[in-house]
């Protein structure tokens, strides 16, 4: 009678489990799956277009906006004799670029907001020593000072430190990296020294890169220390 009256309980609480806890397990699993993703893809906003420009990169090639259409584009504004936040922020872009460099639907643009320094021979040697392949689409450009700050400023909407570049001009110094779309939409802003926030921006790339792509996401996150 006993074994009868423990069989009856276990077969209830097996039917329990099968009828209600894990069908309303699976339901919040997958709502809050669902409501993850639609908070993360509406975190992408419309905030302009890149505009015209035309710039050289490490390799003496002449880049436009052109070159870009129907590309996802992943930007920063450094420069080679910065001590601070730039090699943090190539580091970060490193480990994109080491993801997405075989992707054909990927670009990546680093401006250099000191280009009159940031020559053809030095963003070369600065790529070269971040592994940069030739053939692949991580371009360091330089080109006239004034264009690329009203580039950085206006076009892309960064702010400016005052006087950084010791003649008393505004200088272009952000840690932003700037995610823009296929139409050359800018969708989002990320800290580029910050590898959580990196590891966000690759999350937002699956939303916008376009299918078939050849880079699977798998983007490694970055150990902490």
């Amino acid at each position: 009678m006993a074994n009868s009256k423990g069989r009856v309980i276990w077969m209830f609480s097996i039917l329990i489990l099968l009828t209600v806890v894990f069908p309303l397990g699976s339901w919040y699993y997958l709502n809050s799956g669902y409501n993850y993703f639609k908070n993360s893809y509406q975190e992408l906003k419309d905030y302009g277009q890149i505009p015209a420009f035309e710039l050289t990169n490490q390799y003496g090639e002449k880049i436009t906006e052109t070159d870009l259409d129907k590309q996802v584009v992943i930007a920063d504004f450094i420069f080679t004799r910065c001590g601070s936040i730039c090699p943090k922020m190539t580091v970060q872009m490193q480990r994109l670029y080491e993801v997405f460099k075989e992707n054909p639907n990927v670009t990546f643009l680093s401006y250099s907001v000191d280009p009159e320094h940031d020559d053809v021979a030095v963003l070369k040697q600065y790529a070269d020593a971040y592994g940069v392949e030739e053939g692949t689409a991580w371009y360091f450009l330089t080109g006239d000072k004034k264009t690329i700050h009203q580039l950085g400023r206006k076009g892309y909407k960064l702010p400016t430190d005052d006087g950084m570049a010791g003649d008393g001009e505004d200088f272009l110094h952000s840690n932003q990296f700037v995610l823009a779309d296929t139409s050359g939409m800018i969708r989002n802003y990320y800290d580029g020294t910050d590898p959580k926030a990196v590891e966000r921006l690759v999350e937002h790339l699956s939303f916008i890169v376009p299918k078939p792509a050849k880079a699977d996401f798998e983007f490694k996150p970055e150990k902490e220390k």
